[in-house]
């Protein structure tokens, strides 16, 4: 870990070391500040998952994305003055962070619990309490309609994999699946096998990490633009999927600031594209 309550985005070796960790104790320390990227969350899982899919959309940011288990995001429903706090919370954490590496931008993650187009008050709540707070770097809330879950049914074929007898779960492919309710447990059950299938456990949240892992290996995210996903269809036709909180979210991540390649970390991880 490179900080206080950090979580690690990628692979670790047997001393606790990640491999580009090692490699770094080995070279001659540099003078240029090492860029970084910071992602804050409700849970663990929610934070891998936001980080792979950051590093995903980024190559650039490969290796510079770090997960920071506290403090929880908690301001999209919070009353004025725990938002407040919870937000300066951050901020101070981030500028400890920021007195030694370069702060790219901060990633807030937390759920709507509500349909589209709840995301985009949800976000703008998020992102002006970390603007009010002074918290160095961009800016980007992560706020998905219902939850992640409901991003997962956007890529049915990165799900399906990750449990041998899982059902793939492709019944919204063509839909708008910002528009589904408790999609954590719709994507449940719509993984559970059919009748005489082979049996297999239920979806965990902790699966989030190896899905938003698949999406990026199998280069499923080039096949979404704007806000949907164009997969074939029949015949000729080609089917899309929308969801408008991974649009936005997309969008945002690619209009980060770009770092000079002499200021990003050049740890190895798993999790490179």
């Amino acid at each position: 870990m490179t900080a206080t309550g950090s979580e690690s985005c990628g692979s670790r070796g047997p001393s606790g070391e990640s491999p580009g960790e090692a490699l770094l104790e080995a070279q001659p320390k540099q003078r240029s500040r090492r860029a970084v990227v910071l992602v804050f969350g409700e849970s663990e899982h929610d934070r891998g998952a936001v980080c792979r899919l950051t590093a995903g959309l980024r190559p650039d940011f490969a290796g510079s994305v770090e997960a920071r288990r506290a403090p929880l995001v908690l301001i999209k429903n919070a009353r004025p003055e725990k938002a407040r706090s919870n937000a300066q919370e951050i901020a101070k954490l981030v500028k400890q962070e920021s007195a030694v590496r370069d702060v790219v931008a901060v990633l807030a993650h937390e759920d709507c619990d509500a349909t589209e187009p709840a995301h985009i008050a949800a976000a703008t709540r998020i992102e002006d309490a970390l603007a009010s707070a002074g918290c160095p770097g961009a800016h980007v809330a992560v706020t998905p309609a219902w939850e992640i879950e409901a991003w997962w049914l956007v890529f049915p074929d990165a799900v399906v994999t990750v449990v041998e007898g899982w059902r793939e779960p492709n019944d919204w492919l063509g839909k708008d699946v910002g528009q589904i309710e408790n999609a954590k447990e719709r994507l449940i059950k719509a993984l559970r096998p059919t009748r005489g299938g082979r049996k297999a456990r239920d979806y965990h949240e902790a699966d989030s990490i190896e899905i938003a892992r698949n999406v990026v290996s199998l280069s499923l995210l080039p096949s979404f633009d704007e806000d949907h996903r164009k997969t074939p269809g029949k015949g000729v036709a080609a089917t899309r999927t929308r969801s408008s909180s991974f649009g936005a979210f997309r969008r945002k991540v690619l209009a980060l600031p770009s770092v000079e390649d002499g200021q990003l970390a050049k740890r190895a991880t798993s999790d490179a594209p």
